[in-house]
């Protein structure tokens, strides 16, 4: 009744707007071949940015007003929802707010409760881009403020009586209530790699995914599934390490070791939830942190190193590939998470390290995230303190904290010392293994070093300084104070995101730059390089992402940059060996580009194996064997395979190919066919 009264107020059509939407275009962009219309791209990045919007709006108004009274809160809390981990929630325009704090005491702090919530959104991107039919997310994002973590989703059609699977109630009942959404989890475990596992206390079931994870169907007959958080499993610890309270939340395998181990990994294993058959499930996640911490940690150091020094670095052939990417404290963080390396192993990584330029980097980049997490800290500190909205005196607790770190004091050489070098050990296990903690403050020390820390925390907090923090003079960081009030231009909410406006932006430039370059304009040139910007944008938050990585290998294929095509072509292949779509534009791009004939019908035959209906990759391997190999009868072949399935697109170019044998009469009764066929004619296939 609260619901609905509160929902009420705001109008029932604005509550579901976004996830209707959101729902529709989904469906349409699910056959992710670049036909869609392009508008339905536009309606995507539109609605997500709105989304993004309306999310950084309220959520700064609702994190302002955290420790408001309830009579003086513009936004009051629902406290009619329900949950165990979160802190108070809020609905607000359709969008649910949820804070991500240790309210309970399980996660051993508001630090690690808003790791978990990063989960969350992590594993949301995961099952959102795995693309199963009928298996629904809601939007997403995460608004951090003020040392405060909020997770914005939008609201779904769900309630208590809609949970058909996982567990609602902390794995004391655990349902599998409905075969066609079974069957769904059960693919989401072929595409992700979680293992199907037994749970249960009241009763006993075998499902995919964590045991409190919530598969719903909603009001509106689809299937939705909720909080994510647990869907990778928890890291074993290291022999000898003191277990840290509810660190099986937060402290998880990435998705990107998980989808490319050899075996399934349960989502329970190592937790409190996967008590069923734990010898077996616990020893397989063991195996797998071994060989993140002794293969893949190890691996990527030499990638490193081979990139600082080629000749003094011997790498095999997956390395290889990967180092052809150039890798810089940029996109540091998304090539490793690429390679399935959480960011807390940076001090691993640097361990493995014999470059010095990389040691540098690497220990700068584990200094800057220290800072950006005590100075979340400090500003929670403070707002327990002073439990009003203001702005003044966090913007003294930032320039306060900054002017400690980089001020040129006994005071500040003391905090580096003690406090910072502690943190650097505590949250960065082997990060000074090679080196006395002094070494360690006398290299970053240096004013260079501090100059690009500096950098490193703008980028991680998002604040924005005045030009005179520019200059070489201010850098040099000689004075007590160098930070000022009036430096510190802003320090706005940072939004963590799906990356959905990104990516579908980066679509729709390429289409219009494709179509420019078809026209011989240079505007062409202009386009390609924004959406350039878009597909490295989106790549960050979702680095293994097949799609992303594919037609940013189109852009590039279209930009004739063809090395670096083919280097990101193999890395969405190795993201996912079964994305038909992907083997088959690859085989056309080795084909048709780098005129590779064996190696492109190898392909071609490898995506038929996957999907022995695919109309477009039939069609252009039919193309391939009457141009290449010259063999008419195997190519019709395909041909009528392909035409058969009744899409314009495959009848098409079986009456393209009957007019070039002169065979005009059956070209006469294809053509006939067309105007009844369904699909849309994609002419490329017919170039080259």
């Amino acid at each position: 009744q609260l619901q609905d009264e509160q929902l009420g107020k705001q109008g029932t059509s604005t509550a579901f707007f976004w996830n209707e939407r959101f729902q529709q275009i989904s469906e349409k962009l699910r056959d992710v071949d670049l036909y869609n219309e392009e508008q339905d791209y536009v309606s995507m990045a539109n609605l997500y940015r709105d989304f993004v919007y309306a999310a950084e709006t309220y959520g700064k108004v609702i994190i302002a007003e955290r420790f408001l009274p309830l009579e003086q809160k513009s936004i009051p809390p629902a406290f009619y929802m329900g949950g165990i981990a979160g802190g108070e929630k809020y609905i607000v325009q359709g969008i649910l707010f949820k804070f991500a704090v240790d309210k309970h005491k399980i996660y051993g702090g508001d630090h690690y409760a808003a790791k978990a919530a990063g989960h969350d959104l992590k594993s949301l991107i995961q099952v959102y881009k795995s693309r199963i039919p009928d298996l629904h997310v809601p939007m997403m994002c995460l608004v951090d403020y003020l040392g405060y973590r909020l997770i914005a989703m939008s609201l779904l059609p769900v309630d208590a009586t809609s949970l058909a699977y996982g567990s609602c109630d902390g794995g004391y009942n655990v349902h599998d209530d409905i075969e066609d959404l079974n069957d769904r989890m059960l693919e989401l475990g072929r595409i992700l790699n979680p293992k199907k596992h037994a749970v249960g206390a009241a009763n006993t079931v075998v499902i995919v995914g964590p045991c409190d994870i919530e598969g719903h169907k909603g009001k509106d007959g689809k299937f939705y599934l909720l909080d994510f958080a647990r869907l990778f499993p928890h890291e074993t610890p290291s022999v000898g390490a003191i277990k840290k309270q509810g660190q099986h939340l937060y402290k998880l395998l990435r998705a990107e070791l998980v989808r490319k181990y050899d075996v399934p990994l349960s989502s329970d294993a190592n937790s409190g939830f996967g008590k069923i058959d734990a010898d077996v499930h616990n020893a397989e996640v063991q195996a797998a942190t071994k060989h993140l911490l002794e293969i893949v940690i190890p691996g990527f150091a030499d990638i490193l190193d081979f990139q600082d020094n080629p000749f003094g670095s011997r790498l095999n052939e997956k390395q290889a590939l990967h180092a052809k990417v150039k890798i810089t404290q940029l996109n540091l963080a998304e090539i490793i998470h690429r390679e399935g390396i959480n960011m807390r192993h940076l001090g691993k990584v640097r361990q493995n390290l014999s470059s010095v330029h990389w040691r540098d980097l690497l220990l700068i980049e584990i200094v800057g995230r220290v800072i950006k997490n005590t100075l979340r800290r400090r500003l929670r500190r403070k707002m327990d303190e002073l439990r009003h909205p203001a702005l003044v005196p966090y913007k003294l607790v930032i320039l306060e904290y900054l002017n400690l770190v980089f001020g040129n004091t006994d005071e500040s050489l003391q905090y580096w010392q003690t406090d910072l070098i502690e943190s650097m050990e505590t949250w960065y296990e082997s990060a000074l293994s090679y080196e006395r903690s002094n070494d360690c403050i006398h290299c970053i020390k240096q004013t260079s070093n501090l100059s690009n820390l500096f950098c490193v925390v703008k980028r991680l907090t998002g604040m924005v300084f005045s030009p005179h923090c520019e200059t070489p003079d201010f850098q040099s960081f000689n004075t007590a104070q160098p930070f000022q009030d009036t430096d510190l231009l802003l320090f706005a909410p940072q939004i963590k995101e799906m990356r959905i406006a990104a990516y579908c932006s980066a679509t729709v430039l390429y289409l219009k730059a494709k179509y420019m370059s078809s026209l011989k304009s240079k505007e062409s040139d202009r386009l390609a390089a924004l959406a350039s910007v878009q597909f490295e944008s989106a790549l960050r938050s979702s680095p293994d992402d097949d799609t992303i990585l594919c037609n940013y290998a189109l852009l590039l294929r279209m930009q004739k940059r063809y090395e670096a095509a083919d280097v990101y072509y193999k890395m969405a292949i190795e993201a996912n060996k079964t994305n038909v779509r992907i083997l088959s534009h690859y085989a056309w791009f080795l084909y048709v580009d780098l005129k590779k004939y064996d190696r492109a019908e190898k392909y071609y035959q490898q995506a038929l194996s996957v999907n022995p209906a695919h109309t477009r990759t039939l069609s252009d391997y039919g193309m391939f064997l009457h141009r290449i190999r010259r063999d008419d009868i195997k190519a019709e072949e395909y041909f009528k395979r392909a035409a058969m399935l009744g899409d314009k697109q495959g009848i098409h170019v079986y009456f393209m190919f009957l007019e070039t044998l002169g065979r005009n009469s059956e070209a006469e009764v294809l053509k006939k066919l067309l105007a009844n066929a369904k699909g849309t004619v994609i002419l490329s296939t017919l170039v080259g």
